[in-house]
């Protein structure tokens, strides 16, 4: 897709969309192009669902088991440095409300072509949605992201995960 095909998909089908496009249009410095393929990525994944694979991202095994049971999307690397889900790959089908509720939260932010990126468009801001879907689901949160520097130190000779499967289920 170019970005002529998400403005021709944004436009059409998904008319609350258009200001925060036009914004991340207007953005005034070199993160222009990050900003809008992370906001095309969840845009292309809410509206046909699949993998999305960032381009340098190489596969070395079967992707079918991120698609996982109907329903589910799946976040399968977690930053634990930085301490976020990572955006450079997910899946989900069409129409997962964690996709919409990532779009409509970004829809909202009129600092969306300024703030810094990993806020406005990127990790953060997906693990802000996935915050907001545990509050609306009423789902337990089974992952908390928190910096690495304040984790205490593991008990019972215990280790922190730092990257495995995370699925959630929609509820519409």
């Amino acid at each position: 897709h170019r970005d002529s095909d998400a403005e021709a998909l944004i436009y059409s089908q998904y008319h609350n969309l258009v200001p925060a496009w036009e914004l991340l249009k207007t953005t005034p410095d070199q993160t222009k192009g990050a900003r809008i393929g992370d906001f095309v990525r969840l845009l292309l994944i809410y509206h046909y669902g699949g993998v999305y694979l960032d381009s340098d991202m190489v596969t070395c095994k079967d992707l079918t088991p991120l698609l996982g049971p109907p329903g589910v999307a799946t976040f399968p690397l977690v930053n634990s440095v930085a301490g976020g889900i990572v955006n450079a790959v997910f899946a989900g089908p069409p129409r997962h409300i964690v996709f919409r509720m990532a779009l409509e939260m970004q829809s909202k932010n009129k600092k969306l072509n300024t703030q810094a990126i990993i806020r406005a468009t990127g990790p953060k801001q997906l693990g802000d949605a996935l915050d907001a879907y545990f509050e609306k689901t009423h789902t337990p949160r089974i992952v908390n992201f928190i910096e690495k520097e304040q984790l205490p130190e593991p008990e019972n000779d215990s280790m922190w995960i730092q990257s495995g499967l995370i699925r959630f289920g929609a509820i519409e």
